[in-house]
């Protein structure tokens, strides 16, 4: 390849190679944000699940123990069986007639029941099976709590009774109309039964164990997005560094390849100005040889005429010879 074709080459492949590194740098500072990024969220994921584990779990291993025991082996939290609609889980917490470490499990109660509960290792325990009530009318035009939770677990008997206002004034606009049993609380933690009030104090950073709950299902899934964007950053690194490493393998090839063009065009040339100086030494070979003909021929031309002067004489004297002899 010429000279000048692989300077063009050169050039375009310090493009290429520039690209490569600039795509490089982005990425990596890109995938390190993210890594970055998803180790902070896991940190945080991490202590909230420590907290969530020591308000619905702590000094359980015995009670564990204890259900095994009783073929009870695979039970859930209630905490983590219900969903609820976002916003209401302060007042679900407040409102639910059971804890939410209660134990749900199919055939729970039955089995609890036929065993020695006075060797429960803990002082209280509730239990949840999956036996089905059907939920109260309830009042017209006043919604229910339980309507705002889901559950395999037939949490609407666990709610009965309580209904929901959007604020402390409307609930209170219920407090005359409700029964005994029955109960109105807002979103916002006022909860008021026809002669109670009960209200949600400031906790500051300290939230419920269901609205920690959402937090940590919300931090999973913004973990599995995270891992995805890093995998796909990951890729589009690794992408970039196997460019950036073909582009300086090309680059070198074609300075190596300049350098002999190079090398080639200097001998070359090197050559040229040898045989140049042959050339000129033997134009002035030929000029020395052609001055040489010239004097010979010069040289030559006079012999002949001293030549042909004598011949002339000797004729003369040939012919007075014999005239001589013939007297």
């Amino acid at each position: 390849q010429s000279k000048d074709g692989l300077l063009v080459k050169r050039e375009m492949v310090k493009t290429e190679l520039q690209d490569a590194r600039n795509r490089t740098y982005r990425n990596g500072d890109e995938l390190h944000e993210l890594q970055t990024e998803l180790e902070t969220l896991r940190g945080t994921q991490a202590s909230l699940v420590a907290l969530q584990d020591a308000a619905l779990r702590q000094d359980q291993s015995d009670l564990q123990t204890w259900l095994h025991d009783i073929g009870l082996r695979d039970g859930k939290l209630l905490a983590e069986e219900i969903d609820i609609d976002r916003g209401w889980e302060a007042a679900v917490e407040m409102a639910l007639k059971v804890p939410l470490s209660a134990i749900c499990q199919q055939t729970s109660i039955q089995q609890v029941l036929g065993a020695n509960v006075a060797s429960i290792p803990a002082a209280l325990s509730t239990f949840i099976d999956t036996h089905a009530v059907p939920p109260s009318d309830g009042r017209a035009g006043m919604p229910k709590l339980a309507d705002k939770v889901r559950s395999s677990w037939g949490v609407s008997s666990l709610l009965a009774g309580v209904y929901i206002a959007e604020t402390a004034a409307e609930a209170q606009t219920h407090r005359a109309n409700l029964a005994a049993h029955e109960s109105v609380i807002t979103r916002d933690g006022y909860w008021l039964g026809p002669n109670w009030l009960q209200v949600r104090g400031d906790r500051g950073e300290q939230a419920g164990i269901l609205e920690r709950a959402r937090t940590i299902d919300e931090l999973a899934q913004k973990s599995a997005t995270l891992d995805e964007k890093i995998l796909a950053a990951q890729t589009a690194f690794d992408e970039a560094q196997r460019d950036l490493g073909n582009c300086e393998e090309r680059e070198t090839e074609v300075n190596e390849a300049l350098q002999d063009a190079m090398t080639n065009t200097t001998e070359l040339k090197t050559e040229l100005a040898r045989q140049e100086s042959a050339l000129e030494r033997q134009r002035e070979r030929a000029a020395l040889i052609k001055e040489e003909i010239n004097t010979l021929e010069e040289q030559s031309q006079g012999g002949e005429s001293a030549a042909a002067v004598a011949l002339d004489t000797l004729h003369g004297m040939q012919q007075k010879l014999s005239r001589f002899e013939a007297n």
